[in-house]
């Protein structure tokens, strides 16, 4: 079994924490809570000008997320302000 507290406060989790949770034989429900903050504005690492508000950016990769898992079988149980 897999010890939890190493991914407990994992923004980025590492190659070898990822690694480890997939090699591991647990099988139990994983919960993930973000509690996030936005900019007025959408600001992208790669400089790219943009009309969107924060909330709108991650309105848009949240859509393409959810697809993603629940493909995976995981579902959303909340999403909203």
């Amino acid at each position: 079994m897999i010890s939890t507290d190493i991914y407990s406060n994992a923004i980025y989790p590492t190659q070898e924490q990822f690694t480890a949770l997939l090699e591991s034989d647990f099988t139990g429900p994983v919960c993930m809570v973000n509690l996030l903050k936005f900019n007025a504005q959408a600001e992208y690492e790669d400089g790219r000008s943009t009309d969107l508000t924060g909330i709108d950016a991650y309105r848009l990769y949240g859509e393409q997320m959810r697809v993603f898992v629940e493909s995976k079988g995981g579902e959303f149980l909340y999403f909203g302000s």
